[in-house]
C-alpha cells in the first residue's frame, strides 16, 4: 500500500525532559507510542518498527450508559446545593457545608472517575477552559466546585464532539517519528486535513499523556513557493533531531515551540516567493515547515512524500 509521510515533532520542555538529544532512541521508539496507546482505544503492532492505531469512538454509547445519566444527575443537584450555599452566604448565614452536601460532592467525583474510565477519550474534556462553570473570583465558595465544572465538560464534550474525528487511524514508526496515512482514495488536501484533525485530537490530550502538545507537519519531497507578494509568513516548528543549517539556532536557544518569519516587501513592490525556496526547503524535507502563507491563503506548491510497504 502508499502512504503519505509526516513528521511528528515534540516541543522543547518536553524533549528537555527527557534528555532527548542523549535518549532518542527511548523517547521516539517506547515514550510517543507508549502516550499513543494511552489516547487511543486499539493499537496493531505490525512489526518491530511500526504500530497501527485505531480509535472508533461511539458517541451514542456514552450517552445511553448508566454511568453518564447517573453523572449528570448527581451534578444536578450538586449544582443546586451549590446555589444554596451561595444563597445562605449572601444574607448573612455564613458558609455551611453539610455532612449531606460533602456526601453528594465524593459521590459526583465518583461518577467522574467511573466514567472517563469507561471511556478514556473523555479526558479531552479536562482540556477546556473553566468558564464552563463560572464564579466570582473572590467568592469563598469553592467546594465542590471542580467536580461540578469536570462534569459540565464531560456533557459539553460530548454534545459538541467534532463528527470528523470520531474515527482515527494511522501508523506510527518508532524508528524515525514518522506517521503514515493511507493514501489509498485521499487526495494530498484530504490527507492534510486528516492530518490536521489527529494533531487536534492528539492536543486534546496534552495534559494526560506524557508527551504534551505535539505538530505534525508534511516532509515534502518536492517544495517551493511560487507567486508575487507583498507580504508572506512563513511557521517553521522547534528542530527535534538535526535542524537544518543556522536557521534552527534561535529558535532552539530560545526553547520556543514555533517561530514565525515576517517577509514584507518595500511599498508599491513584491516578494518574489520563489527566491526564499532554497532557505527552506531543508526544513520542509525534514518535516519542520508549519506552514507558509500570504494573507492568510497558502503559497506552498508542493508534493508530500509518499512511501510503499505493506502491513505484514
Amino acid at each position: 500500500m502508499e502512504y503519505f509521510v509526516f513528521k511528528l515533532n515534540l516541543e522543547p520542555s518536553v524533549l528537555d525532559a527527557y534528555n532527548y538529544n542523549t535518549h532518542i532512541e527511548h523517547v521516539v521508539g517506547i515514550v510517543i507510542p507508549d502516550s499513543f496507546k494511552k489516547i487511543f482505544s486499539e493499537f496493531i503492532d505490525i512489526n518491530e518498527r511500526k504500530v497501527k492505531f485505531l480509535d472508533y469512538i461511539d458517541l451514542s454509547e456514552v450517552k445511553t450508559s448508566i454511568q453518564y445519566k447517573d453523572m449528570l444527575k448527581l451534578n444536578e443537584t450538586m449544582m443546586k446545593m451549590y446555589n444554596e450555599v451561595v444563597a445562605n452566604y449572601n444574607i448573612g448565614k455564613g458558609i455551611n457545608y453539610t455532612p449531606k452536601y460533602l456526601e453528594q460532592r465524593d459521590k459526583l467525583n465518583k461518577s467522574i472517575e467511573d466514567i472517563v474510565y469507561i471511556f478514556p477519550f473523555l479526558k479531552g474534556a479536562f482540556e477546556l477552559k473553566d468558564n464552563i462553570f463560572p464564579i466570582e473570583t473572590f467568592s469563598k465558595i469553592k467546594m465542590a466546585v471542580t467536580y461540578i465544572r469536570k462534569a459540565r465538560k464531560i456533557e459539553s464534550y460530548v454534545n459538541n464532539f467534532p463528527k470528523n474525528i470520531l474515527n482515527s487511524e494511522f501508523i506510527y514508526d518508532k524508528s524515525y517519528e514518522l506517521i503514515y496515512i493511507s493514501a489509498n482514495n485521499k487526495t494530498t488536501k484530504e490527507a492534510e486535513n486528516y492530518i490536521e484533525v489527529l494533531e487536534e485530537k492528539i492536543n486534546r490530550f496534552s495534559s494526560v499523556s506524557n508527551i504534551g502538545r505535539i505538530s505534525i507537519n508534511p516532509i515534502y519531497e518536492e517544495f517551493s513557493f511560487e507567486g508575487m507578494y507583498s507580504e508572506i509568513t512563513i511557521e517553521i516548528v522547534y528542530p527535534n533531531g538535526h535542524p537544518a543549517r543556522d536557521r534552527s539556532k534561535a529558535i532552539k536557544e530560545a526553547n520556543a515551540a514555533r517561530e514565525k518569519r515576517i517577509f514584507e516587501a518595500s511599498k508599491e513592490e513584491k516578494i518574489n516567493a520563489f527566491k526564499l525556496n532554497e532557505y527552506f526547503k531543508e526544513d520542509a524535507e525534514k518535516g519542520y515547515v508549519k506552514s507558509a502563507t500570504s494573507r492568510g491563503k497558502s503559497i506552498i506548491k508542493s508534493v508530500i512524500k509518499k512511501v510503499i510497504f505493506q502491513e505484514e
